[in-house]
């Protein structure tokens, strides 16, 4: 488990909840039925190339270069495409974070008759968000566009190679290769489509696999007390130092005290000097 002080203390709310809700259902939901449809889409793929080589081999002459064309095409066009998508995950938390505080605080928001300050925050926060999406389908349209030039493309020319060749007097033949390219050219395009959001996808991979690398809690190696333990509740502490963080000053420093079994004693200081601190650190709240 992650401690509190190293994680959950300097970890936004929104992106909690955005990383266990949104990236997580991306990784359970969406990433399977996209590798169905790819799996799909290349099985139709490979069918219809299959018979549309049975009616005229020749018609097969332009599949070569609708796959460099798009492998090109879509190496070029997932860079921007993964790190957009990462700049709307990335917005979309502190939307959530926002909203959250607002809640909580909506008293002494109320209270001050500050509402409009948050309202302008939260339309700001949004703006940015929305600002990312609309980038995301942009670029989700430049990319269907181009991949229909390279499709229409790739009919014209099988039909060409196939009119020219040999099948100039066979109507039946050329209007039953039409049809068949007409499918081809529709697999192709949902393939390469379907394969780029499976990639944008990963981003979510991405940052669900983040989570897995967040520091943890040390494992306690002292040996296990003996089962009788405690027979009195005696606290000791002796010469602690302690920090909520490894890049932040001392808390406590070289703090050293003795409380009885049976006794009674109250903390007293000003604010800041530490007292729920020593509770925090008793209950290993803070991990040194």
């Amino acid at each position: 488990m992650a401690p509190i002080n190293l994680y959950f203390d300097k970890t936004p709310t929104g992106k909690l909840l955005n990383r266990y809700s949104k990236d997580i259902n991306k990784m359970d939901a969406d990433m399977p039925f996209l590798v169905t449809f790819v799996i799909e889409c290349l099985s139709w793929v490979g069918a219809t190339i299959f018979i549309t080589a049975l009616i005229s081999p020749w018609s097969l002459i332009s599949i070569p270069f609708v796959m460099i064309s798009g492998a090109f095409l879509i190496r070029y066009y997932i860079r921007s495409f993964r790190e957009m998508t990462r700049i709307e995950s990335v917005t979309n938390s502190p939307i959530l974070s926002n909203f959250g505080e607002t809640i909580t605080g909506a008293t002494t928001i109320r209270c001050f008759k500050n509402q409009k300050k948050f309202i302008k925050t939260n339309y700001k926060l949004v703006d940015d968000n929305l600002n990312s999406f609309f980038w995301v389908n942009s670029l989700n349209i430049w990319f269907s566009i181009r991949l229909q030039y390279i499709s229409s493309i790739m009919m014209i020319v099988s039909l060409g190679f196939c009119i020219g060749f040999k099948y100039s007097s066979d109507i039946e033949t050329v209007g039953t290769l039409l049809i068949y390219l007409l499918m081809l050219q529709a697999n192709v395009l949902w393939f390469f489509r379907i394969a780029s959001e499976m990639e944008g996808a990963m981003v979510s991979y991405d940052r669900c696999d983040q989570i897995l690398k967040i520091p943890q809690e040390a494992f306690n190696t002292h040996p296990l007390p003996p089962s009788s333990w405690p027979t009195n509740g005696k606290i000791v502490f002796d010469n602690i130092c302690l920090r909520y963080r490894p890049e932040t000053e001392l808390v406590l420093r070289n703090l050293s005290f003795e409380i009885e079994p049976g006794q009674k004693v109250g903390v007293i200081g000003r604010t800041g000097a530490g007292k729920s601190t020593v509770c925090l650190a008793l209950c290993r709240i803070i991990e040194c």
